[in-house]
């Protein structure tokens, strides 16, 4: 079984990553999961920063050290700011020299999940990837 485990919409990954969990207890079969960063990003080059849009008003981000988020707006003072890094996005409107353009595709997830399958590089654990908190609003 294999799945992604974000970034995205929290209910979404925790039901996904539910029903992966019971179908590995369930079954006794090995898992495998990756993040959108890593599919995004796998047989491409080395790059200092990935830039992920998931079709809302901000961008997922993940340098060397850790992930954040950005909002739209902030973009082009971002892009100044790391002028000197090589870019990886899905988001064929940042263009520039550094920057590289990369798709999801499920022909690319399918080729990670075959490389990690070959490789052993299954998983007992199952850790979403969260960049930011679930926006809970309580009825009034």
């Amino acid at each position: 079984f294999a799945s992604i485990t974000g970034p995205g919409n929290f209910t979404s990954i925790k039901t996904n990553l539910a029903v992966l969990k019971a179908l590995q207890i369930s079954t006794n079969k090995k898992i495998i999961t990756n993040n959108m960063f890593e599919i995004i990003s796998f047989e491409q080059n080395q790059c200092d920063i990935i830039i992920l849009d998931l079709n809302n008003e901000k961008y997922y981000i993940k340098d060397k050290n850790s992930y954040y988020i950005i909002y739209k707006t902030d973009i082009k003072s971002f892009l100044e700011e790391n002028k000197n890094a090589t870019i990886l996005t899905n988001d064929h409107s940042i263009v520039g020299d550094n920057i590289i353009l990369s798709d999801f595709s499920i022909e690319k997830w399918a080729k990670l999940n075959c490389y990690k399958a070959e490789n052993q590089l299954f998983t007992n654990e199952i850790e979403p990837l969260y960049i930011e908190e679930a926006k809970i609003t309580k009825r009034k």
